[in-house]
């Protein structure tokens, strides 16, 4: 028992260490107008590479450890969103709507970056739901909306920032309003899919319970 919990521990930790340097690297390219030259070196781009597999490693391992089905689908519903933070990161510099020096570095790369830095954002925002969850179940969807909220306000006063720097430009219809939507939406999906992923484990575990009755 001593030894599981120490392994869930040291997943646990390389994962917050995998979402951390992420994070922090993704900050560092929109706070030093010339960090994107760092991210463009073919080792960087390896190491941003090796750190996100790694971590996803450790967090899929972590999810397993103990049987949790809510560590299952908590892990899940952060994985499956920060996969769709991505994949709209690297459509929307694809198609023209995102530039500026920001966006300098290899798209993979920063879409890498772009999630592991959700990924650490929206584990922060769902282990706090779950913690009030447990305790105060209403306050818990307030704190959330609160914690959205917050969101909506840092998109406009980050993005208009970053938008007099010349770190970011918004281009072919994308505009503030665009990204506050897209921020509400790509923040409320965790929550989303958790409560879906909880909903459907709740019902398959009916059906197997039902089934096992009638069995005896």
């Amino acid at each position: 028992m001593a030894s599981a919990r120490n392994k869930a521990r040291l997943l646990g930790a390389l994962a917050t260490c995998g979402l951390v340097s992420g994070y922090v690297a993704d900050a560092l390219n929109g706070a030093i107008p010339s960090f994107h030259q760092v991210l463009q070196l073919p080792a960087v781009g390896v190491l941003v590479i090796l750190i996100t597999l790694v971590t996803i490693a450790a967090m899929l391992l972590w999810a397993r450890q103990g049987g949790s089905s809510d560590r299952k689908a908590f892990v899940a519903a952060l994985l499956v969103a920060a996969g769709v933070a991505m994949l709209f990161h690297a459509l929307a510099q694809a198609l023209g709507w995102w530039g500026g020096l920001f966006f300098q570095a290899p798209l993979f790369i920063l879409a890498l970056l772009t999630g592991l830095q959700a990924l650490a954002l929206f584990a922060l925002f769902l282990l706090a739901y779950r913690w009030l969850a447990v305790r105060w179940p209403r306050l818990a969807l307030v704190a959330y909306g609160v914690l959205v909220l917050l969101v909506m306000a840092g998109t406009l006063v980050g993005d208009q920032s970053l938008l007099r720097s010349g770190m970011y430009v918004f281009q072919g219809g994308y505009t503030i309003q665009t990204d506050v939507v897209y921020g509400v939406v790509i923040f409320c999906l965790p929550l989303v899919l958790y409560y879906l992923i909880r909903h459907r484990q709740r019902v398959a575990s009916a059906k197997s319970s039902s089934i096992t009755e009638d069995q005896g």
